[in-house]
């Protein structure tokens, strides 16, 4: 249990106490218990936080008290502070060290233990009577089980047996308990024969083992186990007490004094202020008790307030309730009707102020509290009266618009009544003589407009120059104290009996120029025709005034009262936060407890205006604390024609006697415009659709057909034929007999036939599923420029003669000016008040409340290097940081924000490609470089046909034909050609058509394997290493090709590609069977440092110099920040690497891209332009984008608003001001009220500020806002 109690005393008199309820009012402390910052083995460490208050009702007249406290207050209230307060005590027992991450060790001292507490003496009413300080140390009480005798053991044994993770092994909030920490030094004093240092904290632990805490307040427990005093004074014994019974003795002794927190009050006595007021007058007269009414007495003393500091008090007297007389023109006063003021609880002195109605400081004077002179001031101060405004002055005359208007009438219409003079006389009381007090003339319309005369005056008469003997009476008015007592009714004369003068027979009024009168006022301008004119008429005369006048208002702001002020410190706080890491800026606008009494400015104390004076990081500055008040003067500037002048010469020209001239006038104008006009808009759009269509057709059909055919046919013919011829010539005779016959026949059958089975079955099934989304995006930007140019010429000639032959002639031109007559007027004034509001500091937390209002009004910041803004056009760099106080003020949980650097996180994908020169040839063999067949000569032979001559003919028809049967018909020819040799070895043959086409059509490998040849009867082997012809660079491409492919041997692989096949085929087979396969696996061996990577290609690689693109995805265990600054793109195989000099693998553009969980990243881009064969190395050094720590930045932006917002305290506050709703403000201040006063400046009482004023906010200036009084209601006392 945590209470306090025991002894409660008051020192004055109890019989004459000024009260006697009170309330104690406890301030406890309470902590934070949070692992350290770095920390690997969970060091805690103990945060103050603001004290809760505990009141205690009690009586002046009683001897003690008792208040209980829970635990919670100290321990905190959720389970991690409970088990890290836990934590926090078994580290202390421990005593020094430190944990493994460096967390320095602190050495087991009471101030760990110590809460301080302070009691407040309050009246019921809340005013405070003092207040007492002490240090509780907070420990175990009697608790033999569990971790409290452990950690009670340990501060015995040096050693702590408890498992400080599981806050329930054992350890209640029940068991603490507070220990004077007065008292238990004193007895530690006492007992002496410390050992070591450090030893200070053991005795807690012998407290603990002795103390009952099963009553209200721990006592000393009434039954001690023996074999528990054993312990005790053995522990005893090893601090080094020579006399552990004795020193037992003594603890016994004084343990009640250990839980004693004795209160002791101070005498309570009554501060009286009291005197007299006298005022001095120059002239000795006497004053009224009116007069006081314009004086405010006050007293301001400094009261401590909730929070315990010390806030201005102020009170006023109030001369309507003092029933004194006024005698000798002094007034006595006192404070003793208000509520009475404690001299405990005072803090400083009494400042004692005397003001007039203006918020003049008459008289000031400090006083001590104790001072006697405060029970009878003698206070004199000169006599102050308001100034009472008199409309009329010494001469009669008031600045005013105010006039007698009038108009003579003529009835014939014949007589001009142009320029005529008005009089006006009167005459004060006890006047014998008329006066004339104005006078004016008339317009060719007969209006006049006379200047009024001010003054009290009795009698009053109007009348005309031309008839002086006919005086017209003006009515007198009555005097409301503006002085004007001549009725300004609107007058008629009546002009008769009045000869009219000769009229000139000139019609042109050139030679009687119209003079219109000066200044004319807008009544003026309306009645008269003295300033209107038709320029189509007579001669235009430039003196008439223009009838439109320009008025411009505007208004200024008086303030005729000073308000208090008092002074304030901008104080700027870094604050560690473990949970960030980093520190926090944050602004305390401090101070304001009292009034400051101004000053001069002088050397000694000039004006601060950047910095305060005690500490240069902070800001001083005055705010108003009260209200003031003022006038607005509203102005209006009156433009009037005031006609025209000449200027300056411009320019003469002098013609002598009948000289004439001529005058060119060229004029050249020459324009250049240019325009540009930038529009930009941006369109997006984005659909989706899904259609899924499934259609099943089912069909089934079945056909039988049968069919037969037969026929037959038989035919039989013969011929027969003889022939016979005899002939005899001479002795020779002849005989030819010739004879043939023929038969034939033939005999057909046929038979056809035929069946047909057909059966059809179909079944169709069609699902189709479309997808289609379509995303349009546009954005359209037009930039419009547009120049033109013109060039004008004008050119003008005129004569100019002087026709006169006897004088000369000079023709001078001038400036024409316009003259204007500008009056400042003061239209109007009414008064005003300046309501004052607190500047208030710019936290993350009311930022975040008005982020709004803020963020519209942002200074411009002409640079800053840490916050550029990516992007287009201007973006105010601090804008984010609202975002960024929300997300810290959240503690990250809306947003997945990494919890420190990009570059330390865990990179989870790799991807990027490879551009790759490549040039893959197929390595030659010895067959490849048979260009031709050797050529060899031939002997052919070949028979040709013979012809038959003219006697074998004949002879043949003698024969009858038998000679042409014995004739031979033809010759055998021979003849040597030149022809290709059919060459051949143990590996190849040449096919039959190797005469007509090149050898690599018909040469082919038919045997790659080794074999014999025998040449003149001696055989020899011939290897394979002669198919290559001993190249070496061809064999070792060969090789490593076969190696890559998966041969054990070239062979093999030539056998499984070329046998059989023709030359010609080779390159085909290589380029599109082999040249593929072989990219690919020399792809497979590829290997980027630190990457896991699956290598693939983009595209199929057939042969030639081709820009191959090797895409690759992947991973790797490494972060980003891992990284060395190169790394290596190679061959992971030594059979490829063999290609090195022989082959084309040369690295062009390579990228390489990694994501983590936060972040998009490039380690490599850039075109490398390395052979890759031996090796190509990346500079991969980090950029500042993967440095950044999102977290940090948060952290940085939103101090930088921070510092900014208060750095620029007064706009800040002002643009809160400005915005707030009407409304709001109304419900603001009604909640204040403010003397008012009758037209003869007498306080008649308090009203709502919301009702006095009109709200209508004018101005801010200051801290203070400035509002119009409504109309009806004065509020100050300045003038009457």
């Amino acid at each position: 249990m945590l209470t306090l109690q025991k002894k409660l005393k008051y020192e004055g008199d109890t019989s004459k106490i000024p009260l006697k309820d009170i309330i104690l009012s406890f301030a406890i402390p309470t902590y934070d218990y949070a692992a350290a910052p770095g920390s690997t083995s969970g060091w805690v460490e103990r945060t103050a936080l603001p004290a809760v208050n505990y009141d205690i009702p009690s009586t002046l007249t009683a001897s003690d008290y008792h208040a209980s406290f829970p635990a919670s207050a100290l321990t905190g209230k959720d389970d991690t502070t409970v088990a890290n307060f836990w934590k926090y005590v078994a580290q202390v027992l421990r005593g020094s060290g430190s944990d493994a991450a460096g967390i320095p060790g602190q050495a087991a001292t009471l101030d760990q233990l110590t809460v301080p507490v302070t009691v407040r003496y309050l009246t019921p009413d809340g005013n405070s009577l003092g207040q007492k300080q002490f240090h509780a140390l907070f420990s175990f009480g009697r608790l033999l089980a569990g971790a409290a005798h452990a950690i009670a053991g340990a501060a015995l044994s040096d050693r702590v047996e408890l498992d400080t993770g599981n806050p329930s092994t054992g350890l209640s909030s029940d068991s603490l308990i507070f220990i004077n920490k007065e008292a238990y030094l004193a007895l530690l004093k006492e007992l002496g024969g410390v050992a070591r240092s450090g030893d200070d904290i053991y005795l807690l632990a012998i407290i603990a083992y002795l103390c009952d805490t099963s009553g209200d307040y721990p006592v000393l427990s009434k039954k001690i186990d023996p074999e528990l005093e054993k312990l005790l004074m053995a522990r005893l014994r090893e601090r080094g007490i020579g006399d552990p019974a004795s020193a037992l003795a003594l603890i016994k002794k004084h343990y009640a004094s250990l839980f004693d927190f004795p209160l002791l009050i101070a005498e309570i006595a009554i501060l009286e202020i009291a005197g007299t007021l006298r005022i001095k007058t120059s002239d000795l007269s006497a004053v009224s008790k009116a007069d006081f009414d314009y004086y405010d007495v006050s007293v301001e003393l400094a009261l401590p307030d909730n929070s315990k500091n010390p806030a201005q008090n102020e009170r006023h007297i109030n001369w309507k309730k003092n029933k004194n007389n006024v005698s000798d023109n002094a007034l006595p006063f006192t404070f003793a009707d208000q509520a009475p003021i404690y001299k405990n609880a005072l803090q400083g002195n009494v400042q004692v102020k005397v003001k007039g109605f203006d918020g003049s400081v008459l008289w000031s004077e400090s006083f001590d509290a104790g001072d006697k002179a405060l029970g009878a001031l003698d206070i004199e101060v000169p006599l102050m009266r308001p100034i009472v405004l008199n409309p009329a002055d010494k001469n009669g005359k008031k600045p005013s618009g105010k006039k007698i208007r009038g108009q003579v009438l003529e009835p014939t219409k014949k007589c001009p009544v142009l320029g005529l003079t008005v009089l006006v006389q009167a005459k004060k009381d006890g006047d014998q003589v008329w006066h004339i007090v104005s006078a004016g003339t008339t317009d060719k319309s007969g209006n006049f407009s006379l200047p009024y005369p001010y003054g009290i005056y009795v009698k009053a008469q109007a009348l005309l120059s031309v008839m002086p003997n006919d005086p017209v009476d003006i009515a007198i008015i009555a005097d409301d104290g503006s002085g004007a007592t001549i009725s300004d009714d609107f007058l008629y004369l009546l002009l008769k009996d009045f000869t009219c003068p000769d009229e000139s027979d000139d019609d042109c009024d050139c030679h009687s120029p119209k003079k219109a009168p000066r200044l004319p006022d807008h009544e003026d301008l309306i009645g008269s025709d003295d300033y209107s004119q038709d320029i189509g008429g007579s001669c235009v005369n430039l003196s008439t005034p223009n009838r439109t006048l320009n008025e411009y208002n505007y208004k200024a702001i008086v303030r005729t009262s000073d308000p208090d002020v008092a002074n304030y410190t901008l104080k700027k706080i870094e604050t560690y936060v473990p949970k960030l890491g980093q520190k926090m800026t944050s602004f305390e606008l401090t101070g304001g407890a009292t009034k400051i009494t101004r000053k001069p400015v002088d050397l000694t104390n000039p004006i601060r205006w950047q910095d305060a004076p005690d500490d240069h990081a902070n800001l001083s500055l005055y705010q108003a604390v009260t209200i003031a008040t003022g006038h607005v003067l509203h102005y209006k500037s009156v433009f009037k024609a005031d006609g025209y002048s000449l200027g300056d010469l411009i320019y003469s020209l002098a013609l002598a006697p009948g000289q004439k001239k001529e005058i060119v006038v060229f004029d050249a104008t020459h324009s250049l415009q240019a325009r540009e006009t930038q529009q930009i808009s941006q369109a997006e759009n984005l659909a989706a659709a899904i259609v899924d269509d499934r259609e099943i057709l089912d069909q089934l059909g079945g056909n039988i057909n049968e069919s037969m055919q037969g026929s037959s046919s038989a035919h039989t013919s013969g011929v027969s034929a003889g022939f016979g011829a005899g002939a005899l010539v001479g002795p020779v005779g002849a005989v030819l007999g010739v004879s043939g016959g023929t038969a034939d026949s033939s005999s057909s059958a046929q038979q056809s036939s035929s069946r047909g089975v057909s059966q059809f079955f179909g079944e169709k099934l069609r699902q189709s599923i479309m997808q289609n989304a379509a995303s349009y995006r546009q954005l359209n930007a037009s930039v419009v420029t547009t120049v033109s140019e013109g060039q004008r010429y004008a050119a003008s000639t005129e004569v100019v003669a002087n026709h006169n032959h006897c004088h000369a002639l000079t023709m001078m031109y001038f400036e024409v000016l316009r003259h204007y007559a500008i009056y400042q007027e003061l239209s109007n004034v009414e008064e005003c008040v300046f309501v004052p509001l607190l500047m208030t500091d710019f936290s993350t937390e009311n930022i975040f409340k008005w982020r709004d209002v803020l963020a519209r009004h942002l200074l411009y910041m002409p640079s800053e290097t840490y916050l550029r803004f990516r992007g287009f056009g201007y973006r105010h760099p601090l804008l984010k940081a609202f975002d960024a106080n929300e997300r810290i003020k959240t503690d990250y949980a809306n947003v997945d924000f990494p919890a420190g650097r990009y570059d330390e996180e865990s990179i989870t994908y790799v991807r990027g490609e490879i551009n790759l020169k490549t040039n893959l040839q197929r390595p030659k063999t010895r067959y490849d470089r048979i260009k031709s067949l050797p050529i060899v000569t031939k002997t052919v032979s070949h028979q040709e046909a013979k012809g038959f001559s003219t006697s074998e003919i004949v002879g043949a028809i003698f024969t009858g034909g038998a000679s042409l049967l014995a004739h031979s018909d033809s010759k055998t020819v021979s003849e040597e050609i030149q022809v290709r040799a059919k060459i051949f070895d143990a590996f190849m043959q040449i096919d039959d058509n190797f005469q007509t086409v090149p050898p690599a059509r018909c040469v082919r490998v038919i045997n790659f394997q080794p074999t014999s040849i025998t040449i003149g009867g001696v055989t020899v082997p011939v290897t394979f290493a002669d198919f290559f012809e001993n190249d070496v660079v061809d064999k070792k491409v060969w090789t490593t090709y076969a190696k890559l492919l998966g041969y054990a041997d070239v062979i093999p692989m030539m056998e499984n590609y070329f046998q059989g096949r023709l030359i010609a085929e080779w390159d085909d087979i290589y380029y599109n069977e082999m040249a593929p396969v072989i990219f690919d696996k020399i792809v497979n061996t590829l290997a980027i440092d630190f990457l896991a990577l699956d290598f693939s290609c983009a595209t199929r690689y057939k042969g030639g110099e081709r820009a191959m693109r090797v895409d690759f995805r992947g991973t790797t265990t490494k972060k980003r920040v891992e990284f060395p600054l190169y790394i290596d793109i190679r061959f992971d195989s030594a059979v490829v690497n063999g290609l090195l000099n022989l082959v084309t693998l040369n690295t062009g553009t390579v990228k390489i891209y990694y994501d983590t969980a936060h972040y998009h990243g490039t380690l490599f881009s850039g075109n490398v332009n390395d052979d890759l064969l031996d090796g190509t190395q990346l500079y991969i050094p980090e950029n500042s984008d993967e440095k950044r720590n999102p977290r940090k930045e948060d952290i940085y932006v939103v101090n930088k608003l921070i510092s900014h917002l208060n750095s620029n305290l007064e706009h800040y506050n002002k643009a809160l001001w400005f915005s707030l709703d009407p409304d709001r403000r109304y419900m603001l201040l009604d909640g204040f009220n403010i003397q008012v006063f009758n037209s003869s400046g007498v306080p008649v009482g308090f009203r709502s500020l919301a009702s006095v004023v009109k709200n209508d906010l004018i101005t801010i200036t200051g801290n203070s806002m400035v509002f119009p009084v409504a109309a009806g209601y004065k509020v100050s006392q300045s003038y009457i």
